[in-house]
Order: structure tokens, then C-alpha cells, then sequence
């Protein structure tokens, strides 16, 4: 009697429906065995292996993302005849886990499904019928199959690898998976190390290769505490069901729908781990990097920044509005042009009230200096002939000539007020004197600026000083910057209403390009 296959093998041939289906793994008690039922995280896991075949995962600790990925490539291993498997850990206990629990996988399979093993060694397991194996072992070791094809990698912990392990072990691995091949790099944040920059490349668009994927602690289930758990023993005001909410709390909770219970497991841990909660927890990728020693900005005041979030329509020249111009109303303009493809460009647009910035509209993509300008008088233009004050360097010399002809009389102008000589040179340029002065003006404004854009927001909160007192950051900072030439227009506007020469610059020599 022929019986139809095709059922099973449907199964079989799916990450989730053969992993919740046969995969066991032992119980919480240790004492017996129970299937293994994928938490919300690794369902979308599995659906990111779907679509794409380079995937760096940045994501928060105790998601289950190595286990998931470890049960999804062992069964591509076991179930698809020549196939090789490698995966990597960067420490050897975790190594070991790893292969134990494959090794629970294969033990606890119906009969009729396990594929005969050969002969394993600690990190190997080959499946010699079907010509399938699989490598688990260490950063530290480069010995994972002699050369042969990879077509399943899997890179746990690799921001805490060495430069020297990623570049002997993970690259060469790396060039072993062929197109068809799936590569997966995933981590927790570990500070700037040699990974960040790729991550920052992922995230400006500047690298293609890869899909960047966040995973945050909210998704998890068990991120949460009942207001009658025994650890809240010494903390009375989380015992209530409802408590008041910090401002960062509140924008939090409202952004992504967080329930009370996971607020109040927040706050738990952060006040267990301190400042590592940022770094084990991931909940926005202006926080998670964890190398600055202390903010740049005043926090009460980059806190309350969260409030103002609102929701834009899309207006002129493809740019985010929350508000249209007012008649009568003044407006300038903050113009940081990028590399096109690489960069993002960025252009904030604020009205002047009583010497407090409102943000009223951004433009912001990758586009080229030539055609950012002329986006940015269109929107000038709309919000009545604004002030644009745009960044002079580099890409900014296309940019300032693109808006030259038809809006010159409206373009900043640079002066040496010290000196008292007109320079009439357009556009800010940015150095290491300067920049500290426009980031010193933003500091002091932070506390009455409005700034409804949340990418902006965690392009400030990145900025901090490291222990030799250096201005660093975690993010890319075009909208950031962006910003701040928008506050110098301001500054200008706001002389020039009080009888001081207009165009003045407010620092001294911001002409020495040094």
C-alpha cells in the first residue's frame, strides 16, 4: 500500500511546523520532556529567514534567539541531504550547551524520523545517509570542515568575538556560504567595538548587503512583573496595579503599547542592573551601545523631548509636516546634505517663537547635494521664504551652488563679528570650534525645544563624552545636525529683531578652517 509523503514532508521542510511539531527539550523541572514551542521572537526569526539570506540580529538577552536559531539550522541539517551546518559561539560552555541540546534534539525524535549518525567528535555531527553535518564550536577555533560549501552559519554573540576572531574564523566562514547559503550574525550590543560600524552601515543604508533586523525586550512574554511579585517585597509604589509614570516611561508605554506589568519589570531591572540594562535590554539603538561615559545633552531635558512625538503628514518636496506655515510667522532652515546612497541628507525646518524652537517639518533621505537643494528651497519657499542655513563642507559646496540662483538672498551668510569683518561666504562650516558652539546653543535651548521627530530625538540622546572628555556618539547624527544649524538661523532672526547685525555668527574666526 502506497501512502501519501507529502504531508510529512511539508513538515519537515518548515522551520516552525517540524521544530513545534518533533523537536523536544527537557522541562523546566529537568525531569521529563516537552515540545518546543517557539516564543514570539523566534516565530519572527523564522520568518526573517524566509526573506533574507544575510541577516545581522541586534537584539536583547534571554529571547531565545541562539536556541531558535540552533533548532531551525539542525533541522535544515538533518532533513537536507548535503548540507553543512556551522555554528559558532563566542565562549566554549555556551559552545557545549549548543551541542548537547542538538544532541537531545536527535535523541528525542520519533524512530521513524532519525537519521542515522556517524561517528561525532565534541564539535561535529555528520549524518553520512544524506551527507549533512554539522559544526558547533567556539570563536576561537578555525577549524569548522575542511573548505567544503557552508550553507547554513550562524554567528552567536559575534559582537563579543575579537577583531581577530571575526576577521580569522567569521570572514572565512563567511566567504564559504554560496548564494543560496544562509548567513546569520547576532548579538547583543557590546559598545563600539570593531562591529558597530558595520551595524551603523546597516542602518544608514550605506550597506546593502546585509538585513538589519532589532529585537527588543518588550517582545519577549515573560518581561513582565505582577504588582504581587515576591521581588517587589522593598518597592511599595510597584505593589499598586497602576503607578505614575516617568516621561520616558509614558512615551515609551504610549509608542509601543506597553502594559503596566512591563513597566513595572522595567523599572526592576534597571534599578537591579543599573546602567547594563541599556546594553542587556535593548530598547532603542540610541541607549543599547553602552561606551559613553555620560550624556552630552542635559537628560531631564532630552527626556521630556519623548512627549512631543507626533505622528507627521507628508507635505512639499517629500517632507515630514506636523505643522503649515503661519502667515506672518518667521521660519528657518538647517540643511546637512550626505553622499546620496551612503548618507542620509536632512533639513529641518523650525519656527521662531519667543526664543523657544518649534519643529514644523523635516526633510530627510538619501539624496544627492544637487537635488537636496533644490528639495530645500521648494520647502523654504513654502514656509514663507524661510532662512536656510546650510552646512558648507564637503558635499556642501553642491549644495549651497544649487540653491544659489534662485535663493541667494535667503541663504546664511558666515561673519567674524570679533573681528568685525563681513566674510559674506555662505553656508556654516563645521569644525572642531564650531561645532562645540552650536552643540553648547542646542544644550541650552533643549529644555523648550520641540522636536516631534523620534529618530532625531535618539540622534541627540546618542551624544555623549567619553573619559578623555571627547564628544562621541552612537548613532549617525545628520538630523541631529540638522537641528542645530536650524538654531543657528535662529540665532541670526533673533539679532537681527534686536538691532545686532544680521548674519553674525556669534564665535570667533568660524573662518579659520583648521
Amino acid at each position: 500500500m502506497v501512502t501519501d509523503a507529502s504531508p510529512i514532508m511539508d513538515i519537515l521542510g518548515d522551520d516552525v511546523k517540524c521544530v513545534e511539531g518533533f523537536f523536544k527539550i527537557p522541562s523546566k523541572q529537568g525531569s521529563d520532556t516537552v515540545s518546543m514551542i517557539l516564543k514570539p521572537a523566534q516565530r519572527r526569526m523564522a520568518e526573517v529567514l524566509k526573506r533574507y539570506k544575510r541577516v545581522i540580529l541586534l537584539k536583547s538577552s534571554q529571547i531565545g534567539s541562539t536556541s531558535g536559531f540552533t533548532a531551525f539550522f539542525y533541522r535544515r541539517t538533518m532533513f537536507t541531504p548535503n548540507t553543512t551546518s556551522v555554528i559558532i559561539s563566542h565562549k566554549g560552555e555556551l559552545s557545549k550547551h549548543l551541542f548537547d541540546r542538538t544532541t537531545f534534539f536527535n535523541d528525542h525524535l520519533p524512530p521513524s524520523l532519525r537519521v542515522p549518525m556517524g561517528g561525532d567528535s565534541k564539535s561535529e555531527k555528520s549524518f553520512p545517509a544524506i551527507g549533512s553535518k554539522i559544526y558547533i564550536g567556539t570563536a576561537g577555533s578555525a577549524d569548522f570542515g575542511r573548505g567544503e560549501p557552508i550553507h547554513n552559519l550562524l554567528c552567536s554573540e559575534w559582537l563579543f568575538y575579537t577583531e581577530d576572531q571575526y576577521k580569522t574564523v567569521v570572514v572565512p566562514a563567511l566567504n564559504r556560504v554560496p548564494e543560496s547559503g544562509t548567513a546569520v550574525l547576532e548579538s547583543t550590543p557590546h559598545g563600539e567595538n570593531f562591529g558597530y560600524e558595520l551595524i551603523m552601515d546597516c542602518l544608514s543604508g550605506k550597506n546593502r548587503v546585509w538585513h538589519m533586523e532589532v529585537f527588543y525586550w518588550f517582545e519577549e512574554p515573560d518581561n513582565q512583573l505582577r504588582p504581587d511579585s515576591k521581588l517587589l517585597v522593598d518597592m511599595l509604589e510597584l505593589q499598586e496595579e497602576e503607578f505614575d509614570l516617568e516621561p520616558e516611561e509614558q512615551a515609551l508605554a504610549e509608542e509601543h503599547g506597553l502594559t503596566f506589568d512591563q513597566i513595572r519589570w522595567r523599572r526592576y531591572m534597571v534599578e537591579q542592573n543599573g546602567e547594563m540594562f541599556w546594553q542587556e535590554q535593548v530598547e532603542s539603538l540610541d541607549t543599547c551601545f553602552l561606551t559613553i561615559a555620560q550624556s552630552y545633552y542635559d537628560k531631564w531635558a532630552t527626556d521630556k523631548l519623548r512627549q512631543y512625538v507626533g505622528k507627521p503628514k507628508l507635505g512639499p518636496e517629500g517632507a515630514l509636516i506636523w505643522e503649515e506655515p503661519q502667515e506672518g510667522v518667521e521660519y528657518c532652515v538647517g540643511g546637512d546634505p550626505g553622499q546620496a546612497r551612503q548618507t542620509e541628507s536632512a533639513a529641518w525646518v523650525i519656527r521662531v517663537e519667543d526664543g523657544e524652537p518649534l519643529g514644523v517639518a523635516l526633510l530627510a533621505g538619501m539624496y544627492a547635494p544637487e537635488q537636496f537643494g533644490k528639495k530645500t528651497v521648494g520647502l523654504a519657499k513654502h514656509y514663507n521664504r524661510a532662512l536656510v542655513v546650510p552646512e558648507a563642507n564637503g558635499h556642501g559646496i553642491a549644495y549651497i551652488d544649487a540653491m544659489k540662483k534662485d535663493y541667494a538672498g535667503r541663504l546664511w551668510l558666515r561673519r567674524d563679528i570679533v573681528k568685525g569683518i563681513p566674510t559674506m561666504e555662505i553656508g556654516w562650516y563645521t569644525s572642531t570650534k564650531t561645532k562645540p558652539f552650536m552643540m553648547e546653543e542646542m544644550n541650552r535651548l533643549m529644555g523648550v525645544s520641540v522636536i516631534p521627530d523620534s529618530v532625531t530625538q535618539s540622534q541627540i540622546r546618542a551624544m555623549g563624552l567619553d573619559d578623555r572628555g571627547r564628544v562621541v556618539t552612537t548613532m549617525l547624527d545628520d538630523r541631529h545636525d540638522a537641528w542645530g544649524l536650524a538654531l543657528m538661523g535662529m540665532r541670526t532672526l533673533l539679532k537681527s529683531k534686536s538691532g545686532q547685525a544680521r548674519g553674525s555668527s556669534g564665535f570667533t574666526s568660524w573662518d579659520r578652517r583648521k
